[in-house]
């Protein structure tokens, strides 16, 4: 390994930055031929964002076909817990990402895959293990599936 990417590799201070360039790397055809770049995002159990805030209640959620209150893409949202607001995501329009700067509102839900995102750390929680987020996750997935979570999932994921 060179210098440069040496100097390149110091430079990662945060896990938002490891897992960009994880996942830059993980798009690399050569890299991936050689099996290479194996990528996964592997979410935390907890922040300081998380525990700092205010979450909405269970009345205040919003409905998972929500458009986004900006442009009314119904594609990729995400829902504010702080305000419950909806917005679309970063590869949308990225109007979420805008509300979070305006708001300082740090942690959001999306709709499309049920993955919770705190904005400060640029990483994802894990809604499974956090107790704070296992009842929005709840409600969440049984707005999208008709049914709560199932148990022997969570079971599964509270032993690993």
């Amino acid at each position: 390994m060179g210098r440069a990417e040496d100097r390149g590799k110091e430079k990662l201070s945060s896990n938002g930055e490891a897992a960009r360039e994880a996942n830059e790397s993980a798009n690399d055809p050569q890299a991936d031929a050689a099996g290479a770049n194996i990528a996964w995002v592997q979410p935390v159990d907890n922040c300081a964002h998380l525990q700092a805030t205010d979450l909405v209640t269970h009345e205040q959620l919003p409905r998972v076909t929500s458009a986004c209150e900006t442009c009314d893409d119904e594609s990729e949202n995400w829902a504010c817990l702080s305000c419950g607001h909806v917005y679309c995501g970063r590869y949308v329009q990225g109007h979420m990402l805008q509300h979070h700067g305006d708001t300082q509102h740090p942690v959001a839900a999306s709709f499309t895959d049920l993955s919770f995102w705190c904005f400060p750390c640029e990483q994802y929680l894990n809604g499974l293990t956090n107790p704070r987020l296992t009842p929005i996750l709840d409600a969440f997935h049984q707005q999208k599936f008709g049914e709560h979570l199932p148990d022997g999932r969570l079971e599964l994921q509270l032993e690993s």
